[in-house]
């Protein structure tokens, strides 16, 4: 009973909260309206220019030309170098041929008061004059 009583006195707030609420679906409503009736625009149409597209092109095909002849230069420059691997390599090869029989030479030992190079007496048992 008190709460009835409450609720005649206080009515005012009563009243005035439920206009809120309906104005506040009310709202919520339109907006959502009105936001879907909204279509997104279509995009302006580009502004072609002829002239810089074909400046563009041209500058590509200059590049182009460069870079096929510096592939070209690089590529004549590679296999002078790879020619020049080759040759040294052989080079390298011989030489330590020639430095080995140089130090065949070398290694000389006495044989009956003699001095001999020791590959002059291959089968001379070696291990006795190195100390083995």
């Amino acid at each position: 009973m008190q709460f009835i009583k409450w609720l005649k006195s206080k009515y005012k707030y009563w009243v005035l909260i439920g206009y809120l609420i309906i104005i506040a679906l009310f709202m919520t409503i339109i907006l959502q309206r009105h936001t879907q009736e909204k279509q997104p625009l279509p995009p302006p149409a580009p502004v072609v220019n002829l002239e810089e597209p074909l400046k563009r092109l041209e500058q590509l095909e200059r590049e182009l030309e460069i870079q096929k002849n510096t592939t070209k230069q690089q590529e004549t420059a590679n296999e002078t170098l790879l020619n020049n691997i080759k040759q040294l390599e052989k080079r390298v090869q011989a030489h330590t041929e020639v430095v080995k029989r140089m130090c065949e030479y070398i290694v000389i030992i006495t044989v009956d008061k003699k001095i001999l190079p020791r590959q002059c007496l291959p089968d001379y048992n070696w291990r006795r004059e190195e100390g083995l």
